[in-house]
């Protein structure tokens, strides 16, 4: 069986909610959304490297940052690391790398 390749979350961007995380961006290569779409994730419930797990157990690549997003964290003093841009914490949370 061919396994189609993960849907590309462009222009992203974290979403802190109470008790989890979300993603929100353009996505691109989705079998339910139109290329192009902007959308919101699921939670997250899992970050490796580039690729981000929803509880809905879609896998995006993560692609180009937001800008204004990138710019937010350099003002915050957060590093980012383009090969790991999320680190999850046990509790949900994101934990800068």
């Amino acid at each position: 069986m061919k396994t189609s390749p993960s849907p590309i979350l462009q222009d992203w961007f974290i979403i802190i909610a109470p008790d989890h995380l979300r993603l929100r961006g353009f996505v691109y290569g989705h079998p339910l959304q139109l290329d192009g779409k902007e959308v919101e994730t699921s939670r997250l419930v899992n970050v490796a490297g580039r690729f981000a797990t929803t509880s809905s157990g879609t896998i995006y690549r993560l692609g180009r940052v937001q800008p204004r997003y990138r710019r937010w964290l350099n003002e915050a003093g957060i590093f980012y690391d383009p090969k790991q841009p999320i680190i999850m914490r046990d509790d949900g949370g994101s934990t800068p790398p």
